[in-house]
């Protein structure tokens, strides 16, 4: 089993599947924490978390998602979604016994 991992509004969407490429829709669900995504993927051998590598800091767009819709196909380069430049600063989490860690 696969799932494929993506945060949203504070809570996590997980799609799971049997096989890559999936012949039947992924199930899908929605984890309120990470201990939840953890049990929830117990029981996969990948699972593949969608996650910004850098967000911008100003108002232009990344350098890499630029050059990544160039580089695609008309019609694949409009499934890459720009970081929206200026509403989002990169957040340091405060040290805390809930930590991310695994059992």
């Amino acid at each position: 089993m696969i799932a494929g991992v993506d945060g949203y509004h504070g809570e996590w969407v997980v799609a799971l599947a049997d096989t890559w490429p999936y012949h039947v829709s992924p199930f899908l669900t929605i984890c309120q924490d990470f201990q939840a995504l953890l049990a929830a993927t117990a029981d996969c051998q990948v699972i593949v978390v969608d996650m910004p590598i850098g967000l911008p800091a100003g108002n232009e767009h990344r350098k890499c998602d630029e050059y990544g819709r160039e580089k695609l196909s008309a019609v694949a380069a409009t499934r890459l979604f720009y970081a929206p430049p200026g509403q989002r600063s990169p957040r340091v989490p405060r040290q805390s016994s809930r930590a991310c860690t695994t059992p």
